[in-house]
């Protein structure tokens, strides 16, 4: 509850529909806004009462390492996820018998735009393709 004759900042919640990183970094951007005499509270109930010089530094000291642990723990997800993706290595856009027909289409007299178009992929790609792969 708050203080008569002390200021109180109302957040919408403390867990926002996300994940938790939001809420974390929410309270942390407004820690600067939250001064000595002032209390914090939650629309669905948490109070903080950061009155106090230490535990207001305390809480949001805390809130800030909660923050960029689960910023951390983003980052490397990323960065594994596309790892994992790299390691599969991305796929031909051509298999080596649709060359070989485009090959035999482009022998025959077809322009290659009509056998990309026919291939459903872009000129460029299709000469890609012929330049690296050989009969």
């Amino acid at each position: 509850m708050p203080c008569q004759g002390r200021s109180t900042r109302y957040s919408p919640t403390s867990d926002p529909p996300g994940s938790p990183w939001t809420a974390s970094k929410h309270l942390v951007r407004l820690a600067p806004s939250i001064a000595v005499g002032r209390h914090f509270r939650t629309l669905d109930g948490i109070v903080l009462d950061t009155s106090d010089d230490m535990c207001g530094e305390l809480i949001f000291t805390v809130f800030a390492a909660i923050a960029e642990f689960q910023r951390q723990q983003i980052v490397k997800g990323t960065r594994e996820g596309l790892d994992a993706a790299r390691a599969r290595g991305r796929p031909r856009a051509l298999t080596l018998e649709q060359v070989a027909d485009a090959r035999m289409l482009l022998g025959v007299g077809q322009t290659q735009a009509a056998v990309a178009g026919k291939l459903g992929v872009s000129r460029w790609t299709l000469r890609r393709a012929l330049d690296t792969t050989s009969d």
